[in-house]
């Protein structure tokens, strides 16, 4: 008797799904629209156990029908600080779903915050997938060093002090020794992945500013990462930052660059071609974030600065559109911006501006997005044997973009999501 209730506990037991919720439960999703990255395709499409398949299975649990509806890959936030700690976390994870972003990528954090509470609450079925990189490495006195100092001294981080930044929240590193002394207490920590803060390049005005790492430290911060299996985000500022990291075999970049029109010359932030075919030949993903200086718009900001900014952001992303490079979506928000910022914003942000087409914007966010942040995963497309992680929406985004707030159903390894959302997609709570 005990055997066989033994074999009925395993036989009911759900197939783990990676990222999903898991049940072993095959779902007809018949008909609708699904995105094949060009266009919408009318078909009926089954997940078998979080996974889709294009061919019938011989059992079905389900049926959904979807008749009428657009459907896509679930979304992503390549960019954001805000998943830092278990302070608000539910409303955070929340956010997130309600936008349609379920992987998010966290390019630097302190480690000390990311407890096993909060690990297991991103872990649960209903929960988020995210990629922490730990604290990054940068130069002596380097960004953001000195803003993690002022943060700690003003008690934004609980029990921690200024001095206590270091090896933290960000590394200094002014040579390679430097690094291998370093090196070993990073790895300790297990980073998803490895974040370098490239700045004071030509045209840098912060008062953060300081000399940027050089090529020799980042070839091998890139080279020890690689042999690690670890991917590398570089934050850059400027285009002579954009060639800096590229050069020095890095994966990803997070700003595209970050262009300031308060400076003197906002000539140093333009892109060329040779710069753009560069990254696309070194399949470095660009992570997009044009929305930030309009969100931290400081006094003085004024229309003309807007203009010019927005003259640079549009050359930039058609070169780098042009040149084939994989461009993705990220907000760089925080925790304490109010209303909390996602990549929703920023897709808001590029398609309001016309900086990218409808087509090229839902390509970023729901296929190369995803891919940058979990890339050995199979999400980010709704093809055979990929998971069963997607949105479906009440509208044709090629031809209303606003149809990405209007999300009728999330369904996460093949599972529906039922967080508490308003009527514009955004959360309540």
């Amino acid at each position: 008797m005990l055997r066989l209730a033994l074999r009925v506990s395993i036989a009911v037991m759900p197939a783990l799904v990676p990222g999903g919720l898991g049940a072993r439960e095959v779902v007809e999703w018949k008909g609708g629209h699904w995105f094949d990255g060009n266009d919408f395709d009318s078909r009926t499409v089954w997940s078998d156990g979080g996974i889709l398949t294009l061919r019938a299975p011989e059992r079905i649990d389900r049926s959904v029908d979807l008749r009428g509806r657009y459907v896509t890959p679930a979304f992503g936030d390549a960019h954001h600080h805000g998943i830092d700690g278990e302070a608000g976390l539910e409303s955070k994870i929340r956010a997130f779903q309600c936008a349609g972003i379920f992987y998010v990528k966290n390019p630097n954090v302190i480690r000390d915050f990311l407890t096993p509470a909060l690990r297991e609450r991103l872990g649960r079925p209903d929960g988020l997938d995210v990629q922490f990189a730990n604290g990054g490495f940068t130069n002596v006195g380097g960004h953001p060093g000195p803003l993690h100092n002022r943060l700690a001294d003003a008690g934004v981080f609980p029990g921690l002090r200024a001095s206590d930044m270091p090896g933290r929240a960000y590394t200094e590193i002014g040579s390679v020794q430097a690094l291998e002394k370093a090196w070993p207490n990073f790895l300790q920590h297990r980073p998803d992945f490895v974040k370098i803060f490239i700045n004071g390049g030509q045209g840098r005005r912060s008062p953060d500013a300081s000399p940027r790492l050089s090529r020799q430290i980042l070839e091998e911060l890139v080279a020890r990462s690689h042999r690690a299996g670890l991917r590398v985000t570089a934050h850059i500022e400027t285009a002579d930052d954009f060639i800096h990291a590229v050069g020095a075999g890095v994966d990803e970049l997070a700003h595209a660059p970050l262009v300031d029109p308060a400076g003197d010359d906002i000539g140093v932030y333009r892109l060329d071609d040779r710069a753009a075919r560069d990254a696309a030949r070194g399949k470095v993903s660009v992570v997009l974030t044009a929305s930030v200086l309009a969100r931290f718009a400081k006094p003085g900001w004024t229309s003309d600065m807007d203009a010019r900014a927005l003259l640079v952001q549009r050359s930039n992303i058609a070169r780098l559109a042009r040149a084939g490079v994989a461009l993705a979506i990220g907000s760089d928000g925080i925790s304490g911006e109010r209303p909390f910022v996602t990549a929703r914003d920023e897709a808001r942000y590029l398609h309001g501006r016309g900086l990218m087409s409808n087509l090229e914007l839902l390509r970023a966010w729901s296929g190369n997005t995803p891919r940058t942040i979990f890339p050995g995963r199979k999400i980010g497309s709704l093809d055979e044997g990929y998971e069963a992680d997607f949105l479906v929406l009440d509208g044709n985004p090629l031809r209303d973009w606003n149809a990405t707030d209007r999300i009728t159903l999330r369904v996460r390894g093949g599972a529906e999501l039922t967080p508490r959302c308003d009527a514009a997609g955004g959360w309540s709570g």
